[in-house]
């Protein structure tokens, strides 16, 4: 049972079981839009906090992410390229990502671009694996990805590290959190300089640098004991050098990410809590051509929304709310509109009787383009025993057209304002347990796509949008995990056919196989770990003529806590210097090492 219910009942005089809020284990929003104890979420949901992030091998958000199950990356070149990243076999614009709760996928392009989002300033991360528009809208077809940058804590605390590795790579970053009477505040910042690979094979043979500087600012502040309100504050912005059209000149993109919201929580009688936020999301790039600006793209998110969350009995919850939704953009190259508004109402009922579980959402979406759109979905638990539950599931889901796909307006192609939203449906039944300490679970799902937008050579040299694409993805997934003793082992097996279902091919860039494993081992002051990741091959090309190979590698690591304070890691990234592609014509990081130094003390 959700611990806010149990305070809520306890409070409103109600009779309840008694419930230990520790034995409910970690507790989770993303599923639902507000908190609930992992354990009652019926959605597959993996959580990673930061002493994961700080404990796996990655060196960037998309590296933490290759190891959750379900997950495919693909990325053309080293640190700061393009990266994509598929769930479930769904495309990359078919992810919902979010940074504190504001949405932070790409107007123009769909997806987001997490090379840029800073791995230091985060802190925690969730990632729902399956449909969840009815609660979130577009893009959520594959899953939903919340980023939670740092927050402060009831003690002062310092944290800094400095790094260096190969391809002349260099970071440092340093924060502070605490508390000041009734508020909590967190403080970081960081910047990564690297000399970067070669990104293609073809082009100019130089090698491509990247430049990040960032920051992040979080406060919370308790207004009242039944009120509460906070600022959360995460900026990136640098540049980024590739290989563009021609191999004779040089090309890079200067960025800018940043996403601000408040937010107020309030409750309003034992059984309602109410919480209200507002934001804003900027994803800005400019391009260069040997040092002379030839393009920009400036897009602009302004978002608010509502959400009443109602404690009805002890076995009833009713979550209710709205969201507002203004998309802008500005760019060198013309667009037919500039901006769209999108505006939503929202609902989801949760329910416990016996050992069964239930929710139901809904969801309606106006968009002042393509009109209404509804989306739903009823999820279904029932514990087989105390430590075994079976689950099913049936879900809708959309993605909307893009800015580029309805507005976009040039000599290389022309959108279509009258584009239909892509829309999916999708079954899952999983089965998910506990013995001694060992936890495992094992999903099958089939998601199928309709209406999905593809850009057609209309003429030569020019491209417009269609609603044409189909697609049929089938998988199953297995995940397991176990502590004994000084070890930990986990790992993962991802097995997926995902096809356009006219043609029977396998959609590009995404494998039929994945698989997952990490091992680590305290010993004294010592923390020994390592990964090996595998995939089977992949298509670069629709047509599935541009055969993309299988791959493995291992990554290996290790931590000498000195004292409390001070921690020394070196990290060994692909180990067995293995050469592969996950984007045809791009090279990839080969054989690197990292060594950071730590510093996180308190008072």
């Amino acid at each position: 049972m959700n611990p806010r219910i149990v305070s809520a009942l306890a409070i409103a005089g109600l009779t309840i079981p008694t419930v230990s809020v520790a034995a409910l284990g970690p507790i989770v929003v993303t599923a639902s839009r507000t908190e609930e104890p992992k354990r009652e979420t019926l959605a597959p949901v993996t959580v990673l906090n930061s002493s994961d992030i700080e404990n796996s091998n990655a060196e960037s958000l998309q590296g933490v992410l290759r190891e959750v199950p379900g997950v495919q990356i693909t990325q053309k070149g080293g640190y700061g390229s393009d990266a994509s990243i598929h769930l479930r076999g769904t495309n990359d614009s078919h992810v919902l990502v979010l940074v504190d709760g504001v949405r932070h996928n790409s107007s123009t392009l769909g997806g987001a671009d997490f090379q840029y989002l800073p791995l230091d300033l985060i802190e925690r991360i969730e990632v729902v694996r399956g449909p969840r528009s009815s609660l979130y809208g577009s893009d959520a077809i594959g899953g939903v990805i919340q980023i939670f940058t740092r927050r402060g804590k009831d003690k002062t605390q310092y944290h800094a590290e400095v790094g260096a590795g190969s391809n002349d790579s260099r970071k440092v970053n340093a924060g502070l959190s605490g508390k000041h009477g009734q508020t909590r505040y967190s403080l970081s910042g960081g910047r990564f300089r690297t000399r970067g690979i070669d990104a293609r094979r073809d082009k100019n043979p130089d090698a491509d640098s990247y430049y990040n500087a960032n920051g992040s600012l979080n406060i919370d502040h308790r207004i009242t004991k039944k009120a509460s309100a906070g600022l959360s504050v995460m900026h990136a912005e640098g540049a980024n050098e590739y290989d563009g059209r021609t191999a004779a000149s040089d090309y890079e993109t200067d960025f800018l990410q940043q996403t601000v919201s408040g937010n107020l929580d309030l409750t309003v009688m034992p059984i309602w809590d109410l919480k209200v936020q507002a934001g804003q999301s900027r994803d800005e790039s400019t391009e260069f051509v040997d040092d002379v600006k030839d393009s920009f793209f400036h897009t602009e998110r302004q978002q608010a929304s509502v959400t009443n969350e109602f404690f009805l009995g002890d076995r009833h919850e009713l979550i209710v709310g709205a969201d507002y939704q203004d998309d802008r953009v500005d760019s060198s190259t013309d667009y037919d509109e500039t901006s769209r508004i999108n505006t939503s109402f929202f609902g989801q009922w949760r329910v416990q009787f016996d050992q069964q579980l239930l929710r139901i959402g809904l969801r309606q979406d106006d968009n002042e383009f393509f009109g209404t759109h509804t989306t739903g979905n009823i999820d279904w638990g029932l514990d087989l025993t105390p430590r075994l539950r079976l689950i099913a599931s049936y879900g809708t889901a959309f993605k909307s057209p893009t800015l580029n796909d309805l507005f976009y307006s040039s000599i290389w192609g022309q959108g279509d304002p009258s584009l239909k939203p892509e829309k999916s449906e999708s079954y899952e039944i999983g089965l998910e347990g506990k013995q001694l300490r060992t936890t495992w679970s094992v999903r099958a799902y089939q998601t199928e796509i309709e209406d999905l937008i593809e850009w057609e050579e209309t003429s030569p040299y020019f491209y417009e949008p269609r609603n044409i694409g189909t697609a049929r993805i089938q998988g199953l997934e297995l995940t397991a995990a176990r502590q004994w003793g000084p070890w930990y082992l986990k790992g993962n097996v991802s097995l997926l056919d995902p096809v356009n279902a006219e043609t029977d091919q396998q959609l590009a860039r995404r494998a039929k196989r994945t698989v997952s494993v990490d091992i680590q081992r305290q010993w004294k002051k010592w923390e020994l770990g390592a990964t090996i990741y595998a995939t089977s091959a992949r298509y670069d090309d629709a047509d599935n003529e541009e055969r993309l190979s299988g791959y493995g590698l291992l990554d290996m690591r290790a931590t000498y806590k000195s004292t409390p304070a001070w921690t020394v890691q070196g990290k060994l990234s692909n180990a067995l210097d293995k050469d592969y592609e996950t984007a045809k014509g791009y090279n990839t990081l080969g054989r690197r090492f990292m060594l950071t130094v730590r510093y996180s003390g308190e008072r």
